[in-house]
């Protein structure tokens, strides 16, 4: 038996593992075959009202009493992306069939398609690299952001180039 009331569940697009959520505000995972929890359980914000899978056995979104969508990689426990916002009253959730965006709607009758940013793969330096380059801008001391200077720019994007080859 569990501790709380589970508000949320949804199966991996396999059929293999159930997550669930609910008023203990996180997340679990539940091999179904063998009856065993799974990983470390993924800490919310508030309680969990949904639970989908994004198409794979690495990404899931959730949902809490916050209004707030959050995207998971289930590897590494961490969020993924930006929170999305749905800012009335959330009454309905869906995924795409190719877990490529979320759709949710409200009583308020507003519907928002969020769009789920593909994971990126790579060093943190191979990201930061390719962050920089698409961007021109570069993170500094204290958490400052500022645009990267043209020549040092342009050698960036040289080195992303020839990573690239």
């Amino acid at each position: 038996p569990l501790q709380h009331a589970i508000g949320a569940l949804g199966f991996s697009p396999d059929g293999k593992v159930l997550a669930f959520g609910g008023a203990d505000r996180q997340i679990q995972r539940l091999d179904v075959e063998i009856g065993q929890l799974i990983g470390t359980p993924l800490l919310h914000e508030g309680i969990v009202h949904w639970v989908g899978y994004l198409n794979s056995d690495r990404l899931i979104a959730t949902n809490s009493e916050k209004g707030l969508i959050l995207v998971w990689d289930i590897r590494t426990g961490k969020r993924v992306g930006p929170a999305f916002e749905h800012r009335a009253d959330l009454s309905t959730i869906a995924v795409h069939p190719e877990g490529k965006y979320i759709l949710t709607g409200s009583h308020g009758r507003m519907a928002i398609c969020w769009r789920i940013p593909e994971p990126m793969e790579g060093s943190l330096d191979d990201i930061r690299l390719w962050v920089e380059t698409m961007t021109g801008m570069e993170m500094r001391a204290h958490d400052t952001i500022a645009p990267i200077e043209p020549e040092r720019l342009l050698q960036k994007r040289r080195k992303a180039a020839d990573e690239r080859r």
